[in-house]
């Protein structure tokens, strides 16, 4: 009976792996170019408190393969380099709910309705945000500093765009298989182990019966996705096992839209750096548009017919072998990640907690701020640890001030 139970967890969650898997490898393949390849200057139009530079911030989150802790670095470097807290706004809300990786993986497990429902819903988020922001009287725009830029931004430096073309293109791979995997991968591989367990263990009458009503089901995936850290991509096979058993597919939209776009570090970001009137337009932009982009996509489903929900098992007609093929290299890939152990010594330094990290994203951040004080002549961030040790000449005084101007104050002793 156990080995019953344990082949239909593990055919579920080789069912998942595959049919996700070659259109995820793809979306880690494109977002590597677009980490490398993008323009700096795309990143550079949004000082403005207008509504041009709310739609164009809105619209430059949509690709990028950041999730909602991994956006607030980029976020408080956009701030700090003179964007509007309107135009901040809408790229913290559009940038995490989405990104290409996430839109490829969308389709193939949840069909092409979905996967165009995510970003339109994002990019509406973000516009809606960005214009309730205008309306504040804080949102004009703060001069420029010059500082580094933040890691976790796509944009290239123009010394970066010097660089021969087989040289980035490295980096590109090196990115989209090893960073972005490594960032990703542990939710990536949780969502589809819950996701094969949903599918093995829960009666399909359990899940039909609590989830199949929206004045039921919405609250209740607005309460289980707004305060937890879940990923754009990590999302998608949860909520397609609980659509395949029976919950109606709004209410999977309602998950996947509020769960990646919302954490506790993000609202906290929100509060502190863009005040109070910020923090109510993107709670209230990200509850509306799930909320209407669930009812949404229920009656559109509604109206086609029950027959016609495009929950795609197997029905995007790949060979076998890719499907077989990219389901092993992921796999590969999403364990390396999860038990890649990175050299370190042993750190002799100054320690600080600091206990805003919270991914790969704010590690990389720190070191590159950590980097440009002098003096310093090592930096070692432990995720797990919240801890950052420094080594070199900088006075404590100086490391304290760069950890706190890039967004990562460390705990008083």
């Amino acid at each position: 009976m156990k080995m019953d139970l344990l082949s239909k967890i593990i055919v579920a969650f080789w069912q998942l792996l595959t049919e996700m898997a070659p259109f995820l490898l793809f979306g880690f393949f494109l977002a590597g170019l677009m980490h490398v390849f993008l323009p700096a200057s795309f990143m550079e139009k949004l000082t403005q408190a207008t509504p041009a530079a709310v739609f164009r911030a809105a619209l430059l989150g949509i690709p990028l393969p950041l999730c909602s802790c991994g956006v607030i670095p980029v976020a408080a470097h956009l701030k700090k380099q003179g964007a509007s807290t309107s135009a901040t706004l809408a790229f913290l809300v559009s940038t995490p709910t989405t990104g290409i990786d996430s839109i490829l993986a969308t389709y193939a497990l949840l069909g092409p309705i979905f996967a165009l429902t995510r970003p339109a819903a994002a990019f509406l988020a973000g516009i809606l945000s960005g214009l309730l922001a205008l309306k504040s009287p804080a949102t004009s725009p703060v001069k420029a500093e010059a500082s580094p830029a933040a890691p976790g931004e796509t944009a290239s430096s123009a010394t970066w765009h010097k660089q021969p073309f087989l040289t980035r293109l490295v980096s590109a791979l090196r990115y989209g298989f090893l960073e972005l995997v490594a960032e990703v991968g542990r939710w990536v591989l949780a969502g589809l182990i819950i996701g094969s367990l949903i599918d093995a263990l829960i009666p399909e009458s359990v899940i039909s019966r609590s989830l199949a009503h929206p004045w039921l089901a919405y609250p209740a995936m607005l309460a289980a996705g707004i305060p937890m850290y879940v990923c754009a991509t990590g999302s998608i096979p949860v909520a397609a096992s609980l659509v395949s058993k029976g919950m109606l597919p709004g209410a999977a939209m309602v998950f996947l839209f509020a769960g990646p776009a919302t954490n506790a570090a993000t609202v906290a970001f929100v509060g502190k750096k863009l005040g109070f009137r910020a923090l109510v337009s993107y709670l209230g932009s990200i509850i509306l548009v799930a909320l209407f982009s669930g009812l949404a996509i229920d009656r559109l489903y509604s109206s086609l017919g029950s027959g016609s929900f495009l929950f795609v098992h197997g029905q995007h007609h790949l060979p076998e072998g890719l499907r077989m093929g990219s389901g092993v290299f992921l796999l590969g890939l999403l364990l390396y990640s999860y038990f890649r152990r990175p050299a370190t010594r042993k750190a002799t330094g100054l320690t600080f907690s600091v206990p805003d990290i919270s991914c790969q994203h704010c590690a990389r951040t720190i070191q590159t701020a950590l980097s440009s004080v002098p003096g310093v002549t090592a930096v070692q961030v432990k995720v797990k640890e919240k801890s950052v040790t420094v080594e070199g000449t900088a006075s404590e005084a100086e490391i304290v001030a760069a950890l706190t101007e890039a967004g990562y104050p460390p705990e008083k002793k």
